[in-house]
């Protein structure tokens, strides 16, 4: 195989080089990240947790942009998981605001997009806020079109009382990993989230993902809210669950996934299961619950205006394909 070639830019004039990302660059890259991502912040032990479990594949390939002696913009690439494909990358990208307008993200892109081609590359995915003007321009430019569009919502808990919403459930009995945490269990819940995953919307078909996987990115990770991970119960069979991270960056609960078995849905399942997460996330003393949904998932944003979730900016997941095509 031959040697890939180390890719560079310079800016001599305003004094600024793009070249691959340092261990030493760590803090840097997640001050960057977070300062252009702050509803989406990262912590350390998060990115260095990912590179010490994720396989080689998957591990992020990362370009940055320095000034001086400092890290002022970062291009992220990597193959997910979920959806893996060895020529298919997700890209995100970031400037620091006082270093934007002098071609640093232009540079940056080209940078990342020639690596990757040297790699062999099909596409390119990200995902730009509705309310970033500016990102959207930069993407459609390149032409990136939408795939799909997901609500990010938050619920005040301040506003929350499970007493509005009292409706039990015959024969229903709601459990939280907390309380049950078993192999068993756990095996249990690998399987049931393998059958619903395959109907949560989605940019590309969904790929196989290893018991193994699970548990060392979901039940293993730290920031998992064990007491609100919760599975609902008929006949002793586990029919859906609801789970999330405490997002300690920002101080709110990240709800990851709500799922249903397709038998059980429209039963108010999911409902019962979110009044009992957000009555626990609201004991624990968190403030704020946030979750993201497809626009297309019409019965999960009725669920969550019931709750009295607000819907925020919508986050558009953007794709181009560039088989046989230059940056």
């Amino acid at each position: 195989m031959a040697e890939l070639c180390i890719h560079l830019a310079y800016n001599a004039e305003m004094n600024w080089i793009i070249r691959p990302s340092q261990p030493e660059d760590l803090d840097g890259v997640i001050r960057v990240q977070n300062e252009c991502a702050p509803m989406h912040k990262v912590s350390r032990q998060e990115v260095l947790r990912d590179e010490e479990t994720l396989a080689p594949e998957l591990q992020r390939i990362i370009f940055v942009a320095q000034a001086a002696d400092e890290i002022v913009g970062v291009a992220v690439a990597n193959r997910t998981a979920g959806s893996y494909h060895p020529m298919k990358y997700m890209l995100e990208m970031g400037v620091s605001k006082d270093f934007r307008k002098q071609g640093i993200g232009s540079s940056l892109y080209q940078t990342v997009f020639d690596h990757l081609a040297d790699l062999g590359l099909l596409s390119i995915s990200c995902q730009v806020s509705e309310a970033n003007e500016a990102g959207l321009e930069f993407a459609a430019r390149r032409g990136y079109a939408e795939q799909k569009r997901n609500f990010i919502s938050a619920l005040d808990l301040s506003t929350f009382s499970p007493s509005n919403f009292d409706q039990p459930i015959d024969g229903l009995e709601i459990k939280s990993l907390e309380q049950l945490d078993s192999p068993e269990v756990r095996e249990q819940w690998f399987d049931f989230f393998t059958i619903v995953r395959q109907d949560v919307p989605r940019t590309a078909p969904p790929t196989p993902l290893t018991f193994d996987f699970f548990e060392t990115q979901i039940v293993q990770e730290p920031d998992l809210v064990r007491s609100a991970t919760l599975f609902a119960f008929k006949d002793g069979q586990i029919v859906g669950f609801t789970a999330g991270f405490h997002d300690h960056e920002n101080d709110h609960f990240d709800q990851w996934l709500t799922a249903t078995h397709r038998n059980y849905r429209g039963k108010g399942i999911a409902l019962a299961l979110k009044i009992a997460q957000a009555t626990e996330i609201k004991r624990l003393g968190i403030a704020t619950i946030k979750t993201d949904n497809d626009t297309r998932n019409k019965p999960m944003l009725a669920i969550n205006d019931k709750l009295g979730f607000v819907r925020q900016p919508a986050v558009l997941s953007l794709s181009r394909d560039f088989w046989g095509c230059q940056g």
